[in-house]
């Protein structure tokens, strides 16, 4: 079997393990490494689908190597999609500047004078690509930093730890209470608009108080449910915290004792090592309403 084959043969089982074998849960850093990896894998396996074809003096080897490589990106987005998982034009993209890096750094080689041009833009593509799990990666380093300050909105990859539901979720400069900058959540109305925190620091231990400030606009007070949980909850109401807090139009300082917390499910003891989640929705809201949520911390 020739040199080119092996390669060819491994490239093929490489691919079809991506396809099907899960990879495992790493949260927020797992998903950004994963995504920093989409654009030099692909240029790898774009340079060995490449030059595979041009051992078999296949026409157009550059060309073929690249729609095959974009396909199977747009195959595997499609299959996670089937199965389940998020399917992703970031991921996609990546793809496409990976396999399209790699095939001009094959043409490079066989045209002197356009080597390093080529190479160029090839590593331009993949760096461009990249700006968006590195970002994430530096943020989850700032959050350890800056703990027990959970958010304070003052950089734009902060956005990254936080969902929607039924809102759509943007960085203000109104109503910050901690630097320049707030969250403004535009909630619709729905069942249970709000927003939540997924990569919330897991130790809360040592802290006697959560706290965070929420401007509300005009119009009449809400009531918000404020919702908690840790890795062993069972995602039942019994097994977790959840608290009603009255929030009036204008500034509002919320403050929540982890002891309550902790005490919070009827059959065990909340455990403050290891918060995996936090959530703050209203309940059947009728009209469009608008909050700024701001300065997350312990205290």
């Amino acid at each position: 079997m020739k040199l080119s084959t092996r390669w060819l043969l491994f490239l093929t089982l490489a691919l079809v393990a991506a396809l099907v074998v899960p990879l495992p849960k790493g949260g927020r850093w797992g998903g950004a490494a994963g995504d920093l990896l989409h654009a030099p894998v692909f240029a790898v396996f774009a340079v060995l689908l490449y030059r595979a074809l041009r051992e078999w003096r296949v026409p157009g080897a550059a060309v073929v190597a690249w729609a095959a490589m974009i396909l199977f990106g747009a195959g595997t987005e499609v299959a996670q999609h089937l199965v389940g998982r998020n399917m992703s034009l970031g991921d996609l993209s990546a793809d496409v500047a990976g396999a399209t890096a790699g095939v001009l750094w094959e043409l490079g080689r066989a045209s002197r004078p356009a080597r390093w041009p080529l190479a160029a833009a090839g590593g331009l593509l993949i760096a461009l690509v990249s700006i968006r799990p590195v970002s994430q990666l530096v943020d989850i380093h700032r959050q350890r930093v800056e703990f027990p300050s959970i958010a304070s909105f003052e950089h734009g990859p902060e956005m990254g730890r936080w969902q929607a539901w039924e809102s759509r979720l943007s960085r203000a400069r109104q109503h910050a209470t901690a630097g320049q900058w707030s969250l403004r959540a535009e909630l619709s109305p729905g069942k249970y608009p709000g927003v939540g925190m997924a990569w919330t620091p897991r130790d809360w231990a040592g802290h006697d108080t959560l706290v965070f400030d929420v401007h509300l606009d005009d119009g009449p007070a809400l009531d918000f449910i404020v919702k908690i949980e840790d890795v062993a909850s069972n995602l039942t109401t019994e097994d977790r915290f959840e608290r009603r807090v009255r929030v009036e139009p204008g500034p509002n300082r919320i403050e929540i004792a982890l002891s309550d917390v902790a005490a919070a499910p009827r059959t065990r003891t909340l455990d403050l090592r290891q918060i995996r989640f936090l959530q703050m929705f209203t309940i059947h809201l009728k009209q469009p309403r608008t909050i700024f949520l701001d300065n997350v911390r312990l205290e």
